[in-house]
């Protein structure tokens, strides 16, 4: 799916801003990320794998970022 697409214009996007909007805010971010899971598994189903182990590296590097110890200091690369 293309940003452009019509696919994208009149059935995706509407649906997901419903949805986002209609959601309580404290689940506005979940929502975000399975919108974004969904959209770019759409086009290329086998990315999500890689998304979702991209995202949990980066989730656990940034809340082990100020631990002095261990894997703090090897993700500061990420």
């Amino acid at each position: 799916m293309v940003f452009s697409s019509i696919e994208f214009m009149f059935r995706f996007l509407p649906i997901f801003l419903i949805v986002y909007f209609a959601a309580a805010p404290k689940y506005r971010n979940i929502i975000l990320l399975i919108g974004s899971l969904i959209f770019y598994g759409v086009g290329e189903p086998s990315y999500i794998i890689l998304m979702i182990l991209s995202i949990l590296v980066h989730h656990f590097a940034a809340v082990n970022r100020d631990k002095p110890t261990g894997l703090a200091y090897c993700c500061h690369g990420l």
